[in-house]
């Protein structure tokens, strides 16, 4: 299979900091996973708004990491595309941090977001449940990173 996917990846600000989320996301203790189909070619690009008006408005900055970067980088910042943040071209096999920049607090490096993987699915192990996953354990599957 060799298509590209698009996933809409939510920023919500408040007071306790910065918190990404997306339907089409799985959630396990490391952090998100899209799962891809076995032997999947498919290319994968996320675009992130705010949640709401004032989330969207706070957003300053956004950029990702391949991981472990051990806070070395090398960074790469996303473009914008009528209002989104668009992330460069992921494909399976992909770990990366996400940090968004907002614009109250001083000008300081990206904090918040999270941790992110593109995996085979098929593994053996199980995504934790969460508020908004998924509960069918069908979807609760994904492969080794």
């Amino acid at each position: 299979m060799n298509n590209h996917i698009t996933i809409d990846l939510l920023a919500t600000i408040d007071t306790s900091g910065i918190s990404l989320e997306s339907d089409a996301l799985g959630q396990d203790a490391a952090g998100q996973v899209l799962e891809l189909p076995c032997g999947s070619w498919a290319t994968v690009e996320f675009r992130l708004r705010g949640k709401d008006p004032y989330s969207h408005q706070r957003l300053a900055e956004v950029r990702s990491v391949p991981t472990p970067d051990f806070g070395q980088g090398p960074w790469t910042p996303w473009t914008q595309d009528a209002g989104d943040y668009v992330s460069p071209i992921f494909v399976l096999g992909d770990e990366f941090r996400v940090e968004v920049a907002e614009t109250n607090r001083p000008p300081t490096p990206p904090v918040g977001g999270g941790h992110f993987r593109i995996v085979e699915e098929g593994g053996g192990f199980t995504l934790v449940a969460t508020a908004g996953t998924h509960t069918d354990s069908s979807h609760l599957q994904v492969g080794q990173p």
